[in-house]
């Protein structure tokens, strides 16, 4: 059975729809070995799975992946498997202004419904709101049409009832993440500001500051249960061996308003900050992970 490539589309009002991508026997011949070409290069005999974690970089050098077992896709992705004569056509008319998210494929294969998914920049689309020229016959001519570039790797795999990825971050633009991480909210963030162990100076100034990296940082704070089950004589003794730049308003830490030692803080919170056991010496590391029993 030949695979279905499907175009994942995002309207102004966040709603998402799946369109059919029609092509040409070619075209589809062609696109079809080069997702099997990526797929080959994303997924190896020595790719090295790992149980998600939202403060975690696979290793690449070690061929690590994410797996998130039982991942339930979106029914409207789902369905391409058994029901691709249903979706409507992907035309320029009914892009209707929507944002390509990702270019999918969709097969059968020895462990039932196979999905492999691109992420999609806008920087792929070429079309006449754009001053393009194409090489025809030795000379450059304008284009005056609509095209897509194909990207060069693969941003997720789902089979084995499993999904397979590299980076919570680009995935999370085409498929719904937050059931295994999300970022913190506004509320959760001022949960955290007003715990017994903080002292804020002014939430909106910190609010006001949060980026998605700092979001995920006061996120993995909330998951870990830092602040409820560590005393502050202990958060003071750590910040001092550590040689941290943590400073404290009595009993409490009193949390920075600036951007860079709100980041440094709640690197120490979230321990990525480290004494190496050997040497003694303090690291700082952007990736952790419990050791899997």
């Amino acid at each position: 059975m030949s695979a279905n490539f499907f175009l994942i589309v995002r309207s102004d009002g966040d709603s998402s729809r799946v369109l059919k991508l029609l092509l040409n026997a070619n075209v589809q011949n062609e696109l079809e070995r080069e997702f099997e070409r990526q797929l080959g290069n994303f997924e190896t005999q020595e790719t090295k799975y790992i149980n998600f974690s939202g403060g975690y970089r696979p290793d690449d050098k070690e061929k690590e992946m994410f797996r998130v077992n039982g991942f339930r896709l979106p029914d409207c992705i789902l369905k391409t498997a058994t029901q691709p004569q249903a979706y409507s056509p992907f035309t320029i008319a009914n892009r209707d202004g929507g944002t390509i998210q990702s270019i999918f494929m969709v097969r059968q294969g020895k462990t039932g419904s196979e999905f492999v998914f691109q992420s999609f920049q806008q920087s792929k689309i070429i079309d006449n709101r754009t001053f393009t020229i194409f090489y025809d016959k030795s000379t450059f001519r304008r284009f005056n049409d609509f095209a897509i570039s194909i990207g060069k790797h693969l941003a997720a795999s789902f089979h084995s009832n499993a999904l397979h990825f590299l980076s919570y971050f680009t995935v999370r633009q085409f498929l719904d993440l937050t059931d295994i991480f999300s970022e913190a909210t506004e509320q959760d963030i001022t949960d955290i500001l007003n715990s017994p162990l903080i002292a804020c100076e002014n939430e909106e100034t910190v609010l006001a500051n949060c980026d998605t990296g700092v979001r995920r940082k006061f996120s993995l704070v909330k998951q870990s249960g830092i602040l409820e089950k560590t005393p502050i004589k202990k958060v003071k003794d750590a910040a001092k061996r550590l040689n941290v730049d943590v400073k404290f308003k009595g009993e409490k830490i009193d949390f920075p308003m600036d951007k860079k030692n709100m980041r440094g803080v709640l690197k120490f919170l979230c321990e990525e900050v480290y004494e190496g056991p050997l040497t003694g010496e303090v690291y700082e590391t952007n990736s952790k992970r419990r050791t899997e029993e």
